[in-house]
């Protein structure tokens, strides 16, 4: 993040990010800018399991996660809700103003699988009908690679 910015970016510019159905993904926020900015991930509770490089003793689920300037989070989050996401700082005047949306706002877009897309099937949940449902372990138990 740079000023008000996502990967050198300011909305409508920025490009959403596009995952397939439960997905690990691995996010690094790092503020090069001079304030404070709360990132927030509509549907998605995150990970966070290193600042600044290092790992965590005891990793924490967070809602919204506080980057101050000169601070770099690494989360993970499973990307288990098919649909598009609000991803954004949550001080407003970081993201609106009088003429709509601008700055730090994202779209995380949870797709079926390219197996299942052509079928473009869904259960009553929005979820791909051809996907077993079940609890994966996150990658820090199994240690998979996650996205990104």
């Amino acid at each position: 993040m740079i000023g008000y910015s996502l990967n050198g970016k300011s909305f409508p510019a920025t490009e959403p990010y596009v995952v397939e159905e439960d997905d690990w993904i691995a996010i690094t926020y790092y503020n090069e800018g001079l304030q404070s900015h709360p990132m927030h991930l509509h549907q998605y509770p995150q990970l966070v399991f290193a600042k600044d490089g290092f790992p965590l003793d005891d990793p924490y689920w967070a809602d919204t996660i506080n980057i101050a300037p000169g601070e770099r989070y690494t989360v993970l989050l499973q990307a288990d809700t098919l649909g598009t996401w609000v991803w954004h700082c949550h001080i407003l005047t970081h993201v609106e103003h009088d003429d709509g949306m601008f700055g730090m706002v994202a779209a995380l877009i949870v797709t079926c699988p390219a197996t299942v897309v052509s079928s473009r099937r869904q259960d009553r949940e929005g979820r791909c009908w051809t996907r077993t449902r079940r609890q994966r372990p996150t990658p820090l138990e199994t240690g998979a690679t996650p996205r990104w």
